[in-house]
């Protein structure tokens, strides 16, 4: 099993992100304003099944935009076909 988190918040409204900054400039627009964002994502194997399980959470705040929230589950199996070894299905 492995849990990782991460995330960042701006104390500053006029504060950039690169890709916020990126689009500022060759679009002459500010889509975004990001305030805060933190993900949280859990991975587990149960190799006896051949099973892998991946929970992702992504929270993320706007200076001017309502807040998002993403929540993502993956399950992937592994086999294997005849003479394929080890495809993946998800």
């Amino acid at each position: 099993s492995q849990v990782t988190f991460a995330g960042y918040r701006f104390s500053a409204q006029d504060f950039m992100t690169m890709s916020e900054y990126l689009d500022a400039r060759y679009t002459g627009h500010r889509s975004g304003s990001s305030r805060e964002m933190y993900t949280v994502t859990l991975n587990k194997n149960f190799r006896d099944w051949g099973l892998s399980t991946y929970l992702n959470y992504n929270h993320q705040t706007y200076w001017n935009r309502p807040t998002n929230d993403r929540y993502n589950l993956t399950l992937s199996r592994y086999f294997d076909f005849g003479n394929i070894k080890n495809l993946s299905l998800s």
